[in-house]
């Protein structure tokens, strides 16, 4: 459970380094009434980045996920689209409906079969799917199964499955007999090995049939199998004769410790991956790239002739692009973001050359199509433009350039960690279309002559629906950081007239703005519906917080000066009422909400805050884990005992509510310690009589996924601050009945302290 909680603290945390400048797309056309809580859950999008194009480019296959809120599930589809640049819009047909989740898709060469995996709970099957008969094939199923890849023609698969055959015993020896519980190691059993990860090999005979087989692999030069843990990103060369792969060593090379990001990383209490490659035929393995995680967890992309591959990476550990990295400020892991490079590998040789320096996003391989090794690379080189890019004497060149007529698109697939969510031939792009103001839908885009149409139609329902209208906003705070972020305007606004105001911090990208792609507590335009202004800031990088403060304290401090301007600035400007400002944070920014209500006497009206609970004293000891413990002294300075223990009581929101008045709304998922932590919080204001309200979603996702949950937190963050900043009640929902019962006695008990 900490490995867990670490990785994905660790994720969100790497994500929260990017943020992107983006542009918008006006509405296609004429609104006839606001959007709806309602109207966000069932927003189609791709996912995982899923898209597709056939081999000669005539079709296109994606995956979309689809919320049903009548049935509270998510389904799961793949469709075929026909790709052409006239036409009407259409979705085209579609293939396969799942509950389960699909991710790996792709197409053979000769686009006889559709491959991809559908997951399940703890295993998963990589299926084949005949886009004509629409027949499927279990080619191979397994527990643990976390990833696959298939060659170009459909007849080699490989896959890896995640074994630890002694768990169940141990834990059965521990309910049984008792466990020692090591400082710092967590609050379950110590595992006295890990689990380990297997390769199988699937071949597929001329007659059709399948025959699998386990891959052992040794070391070049050696006769000893080697060990596997956390295999992840298996990539298959066209020809199946290679092949690529992450896992985590058992050690790694000496040379990697002084690494900035080997330090960052494993201070986070994560470990480096190692990118090799393996030739199948011979069955040894040799490191592809040396530099820690190279690829990130990502696959890499071939050329089409298997003569090489190219991958997203930091500079290979004492190469001369490493040199230009350090000489250009690459001192500290956290800056690690900035200085990750997409490289050519040489199958043969392992000889790198530098393609492009720092790809649109840090961790995405921005190759889109590469026919030859020897030849020209089709690169996604800007959110809005593709280049191509030929080698020379190992240097590579731009050669040419294809810009987008409608601007910047977000390349990302909300909050996973997945592949570029685009496709090409050579000739066309088809790719995903969205910005803060549109929806996702599917585009297509010829690279000669820029012509470019619009090919689905995957929301109708938001053609029907007003959005307020969004603009982007700079301000300077009293700390001199100049903050960005984008201004949702009323729906039905007009000039002169002072709104209320509720800004919600995150980092967002240029992602539809409806609800969020983080899917907790974030309602923007439901809000802007309702009348309210919305300020959307993205919070700092975390490379970029301010110094001079104890421990890391300055990212709390510019939250509070970086909101205090925000609010000054538009006020100025005449647009809002400033005794009616309310305040949402989610996550990371949940805390520095938490923060801010309890250290600054800005007069807010009512505040939203869901899933942290981080830097309260629990957080230290709740789940005995040296990270976190790490953590809570980097930021607050030190422990909470001894000459540091005035840093606890200092900085902590839980030994801080005594400061707090605003009417504070606590969503809490089961995100592991975020309830139980955020508990300590919750308690100290309610035993102090402050206007608090906590919700717990025992089966939510951090982010949340289930359609009743996301819809439960979407229209209660609405109904919240309608309530206390416009005194609206609307029914209360079903599922709810004394929701402004409860409020109500809030407000009075609230009424009764003020007038006492």
């Amino acid at each position: 459970m900490v490995a867990a909680l670490h990785n994905k603290k660790l994720f969100f945390w790497l994500i929260a380094l990017v943020v992107c400048a983006c542009s918008k797309l006006a509405p296609a056309s004429a609104p006839q009434k606001p959007i709806s809580a309602a109207d966000c859950v069932r927003i189609m999008r791709v996912y995982r980045a899923q898209v597709r194009l056939s081999p000669a480019g005539t079709e296109v296959a994606y995956v979309v996920k689809v919320p049903n809120i009548e049935k509270n599930k998510n389904e799961f589809e793949v469709y075929v689209k026909a790709v052409s640049l006239a036409g009407t819009r259409s979705n085209g047909h579609l293939l396969y409906r799942s509950d389960n989740p699909i991710d790996g898709l792709r197409w053979t060469r000769d686009a006889a079969k559709l491959v991809f995996l559908e997951q399940r709970a703890g295993t998963a099957d990589i299926v084949s799917l005949d886009p004509r008969s629409r027949h499927r094939e279990v080619v191979a199923g397994a527990e643990g199964l976390s990833s696959f890849s298939v060659d170009a023609e459909g007849r080699t698969f490989i896959y890896s499955s995640e074994v630890n055959t002694h768990a169940k015993a141990r834990r059965r020896q521990a309910e049984v007999y008792g466990f020692p519980v090591i400082f710092g190691q967590g609050v379950e059993p110590a595992e006295a090995e890990r689990s380990s990860s297997v390769l199988f090999l699937v071949k597929r005979h001329a007659n059709g049939s399948l025959v699998s087989s386990r891959l052992s692999l040794r070391g070049s030069g050696d006769r000893v199998p080697i060990t596997l843990r956390n295999v992840e990103a298996l990539s298959l060369s066209p020809d199946g004769r290679f092949l690529t792969f992450d896992f985590q060593s058992t050690r790694f090379p000496e040379a990697w410790k002084t690494n900035p990001y080997t330090i960052f990383i494993e201070k986070e209490a994560a470990e480096p991956t190692t990118l090799v490659i393996a030739d199948l035929k011979r069955r040894t393995v040799r490191v592809a790239f040396d530099a820690p995680s190279a690829g990130f967890g990502l696959p890499t992309v071939w050329a089409d002739d298997s003569r090489a591959f190219s991958v997203v990476a930091l500079s290979k550990i004492r190469s001369a692009s490493e040199d230009d990295d350090r000489n250009s400020g690459f001192h500290q892991g956290i800056q690690f973001a900035h200085y990750t490079h997409l490289f050519s590998v040489d199958v043969k040789s392992l000889d790198v050359s530098l393609v492009m320096p720092q790809p649109t996003n840090w961790y995405q391989n921005d190759t889109l199509f590469w026919h030859r090794a020897s030849e020209r690379m089709l690169i996604q080189k800007t959110p809005e433009s593709y280049g191509w890019f030929v080698p020379k004497e190992g240097v590579w060149h731009q050669q040419s350039e294809s810009h987008l007529p409608f601007g910047p698109t977000e390349l990302r697939a909300g909050v996973f960690v997945a592949q570029l969510n685009a496709s090409s031939d050579g000739r066309k792009v088809v790719g995903v279309l969205e910005n803060v103001n549109t929806p996702p839908e599917l585009f297509v885009h010829d690279l000669r002559s820029a012509k470019t149409r619009v090919l689905t139609d995957l929301n109708p329902h938001l053609r029907k629906r007003e959005l307020g209208k969004i603009e982007d906003f700079e301000w300077m705070d009293d700390l001199g950081f100049r903050n960005t972020g984008y201004l949702i305007k009323p729906v039905g606004f007009n000039e002169g007239k002072l709104y209320p105001l509720v800004i919600m911090v995150k980092g967002w990208g240029n992602f539809f703005l409806a609800d969020t792609h983080y899917q907790t507590a974030f309602p923007p335009q439901p809000l802007a519906a309702a009348g309210f202004l919305v300020l959307m800031a993205n919070v700092l990088p975390l490379d970029k917080i301010p110094g001079g403060y104890t421990g890391k304290m300055g990212e709390g401090y510019q939250f509070i000066a970086m909101v205090k301007a925000a609010v000054r600035d538009l006020s100025s400007r005449g647009l809002l009422d400033p005794t009616r400002v309310g305040l949402i944070g989610f996550s990371s920014t949940s805390w520095q909400t938490d923060f801010m209500i309890t250290h600054s006497d800005f007069p807010f009206a009512a505040v939203s805050s869901a899933d942290s609970g981080i830097y309260n004293y629990a957080f230290y000891w709740l789940l005995n884990s040296k990270q976190s413990m790490d953590d809570y002294e980097e930021e607050l300075g030190g422990p909470p005992y001894g000459d540091t223990l005035a840093n606890t009581l200092r900085f902590t929101p839980a030994f801080n509510a005594q400061n707090v008045s605003v009417p504070l709304l606590m969503e809490y998922t089961s995100f592991p310690g975020d309830l139980t932590g955020n508990m300590e919080f919750f308690v100290a204001l309610k035993r102090q009589g402050k206007p608090a309200e906590m919700f717990s979603y025992p089966t939510g996702e951090h982010d949340l996924d289930l359609p009743s949950q996301r819809l439960a937190s979407l229209e209660r963050n609405v109904d919240w601050f309608r309530f206390w900043m416009q005194g609206v009640e609307v029914s209360p929902p079903k599922y709810d009945s004394q929701q402004f019962v409860r409020w109500n006695e809030l407000k009075h008990a609230r009424e009764s302290q003020i007038s006492h």
